[in-house]
């Protein structure tokens, strides 16, 4: 049976929802194409008083893709999770949303310093980005052998306003840009590009989003974008170096795992078996929003 109803119909109620989960220091993001979609359209309405992303109602998504999978929300949790947590959340959400949309839930993940042995297991299985946090509150984006300390400033979140009047938590869209080029070891997937470069235009069109990323809470997210991107390039490695990111050895790694994952994100029917039911679960590592 085909499902005829938007992304924004089916997530109406999910702010009320999962924060009943979640504790008052606790901060979500819906991260993903629906806010995507919004921030590209040019209808849509930055509010920089308020931080509120104005959906135009147009601007919504299909729940079913053109090849009739099923979209994703997932959602990150500004903290640490219990597994009985993420668990209960993930539920929660899943309820909100019924079958419509592919769920996702994680939380940040603990920093942990570096042993010989560890250092070489991250340079075998090191594909995605992650963000984490330490003892001290410090939160970090970490892909191995890369590692970039960013602000809790650049976590504020803002408010995907939806045309019912109800809103989610997305990120600034500056930063929803940018974790388009942290998200894996191969930098911007090529599904990817069309769509970046449509939000791109929206966002350097507003002279605040482009002070943000380059004065302000979001250069850090840049330099660890700038610096993803310079991993695929071999020329680059020996400034990496310079810059004190690892070894040589583990430089080259990076290097080539980005390029073998580029491979096959670059393959249209890899993509789309990957977006299919198990196989999305087992390959969320590679190609998920993490």
């Amino acid at each position: 049976m085909t499902d005829n109803r938007s992304c924004y119909e089916v997530i109406d109620g999910l702010d009320k929802a999962i924060r009943e989960t979640l504790t008052p220091s606790q901060q979500y993001f819906v991260l993903g194409g629906i806010a995507t979609a919004a921030i590209n359209h040019p209808e849509s309405v930055f509010d920089h008083q308020t931080d509120h992303l104005i959906a135009a109602p147009e601007s919504t998504v299909p729940v079913l893709r053109d090849n009739g999978t099923r979209r994703d929300v997932d959602m990150l949790v500004l903290d640490v999770l219990s597994p009985d947590q993420a668990t209960a959340i993930k539920r929660v959400v899943s309820a909100a949303v019924g079958d419509a949309l592919e769920v996702s839930v994680f939380g940040l993940s603990p920093h942990r310093d570096m042993t010989t042995v560890r250092r070489l297991g991250r340079s075998l299985t090191a594909w995605t980005s992650e963000r984490t946090i330490d003892d001290n509150g410090i939160l970090r984006y970490e892909l191995f052998p890369l590692e970039q300390i960013v602000s809790q400033e650049s976590y504020s979140p803002w408010t995907l306003e939806l045309p019912s009047g109800e809103g989610v938590a997305i990120f600034n869209p500056a930063a929803h840009m940018l974790a388009y080029y942290l998200r894996s070891i191969s930098g911007l997937r090529a599904k990817d590009v069309s769509k970046v470069d449509a939000m791109r235009y929206r966002v350097m069109g507003e002279p605040i989003f482009q002070q943000q990323i380059f004065d302000g809470p979001l250069q850090s997210w840049w330099e660890m974008a700038n610096d993803i991107g310079r991993l695929g390039d071999r020329k680059s490695i020996d400034r990496l170096l310079e810059e004190k990111h690892g070894t040589k050895l583990e430089l080259e790694a990076a290097h080539w795992r980005g390029k073998l994952l580029k491979t096959f994100e670059s393959n249209a029917t890899i993509v789309t078996y990957a977006q299919k039911g198990l196989l999305q679960k087992l390959l969320k590592s590679f190609v998920g929003n993490r």
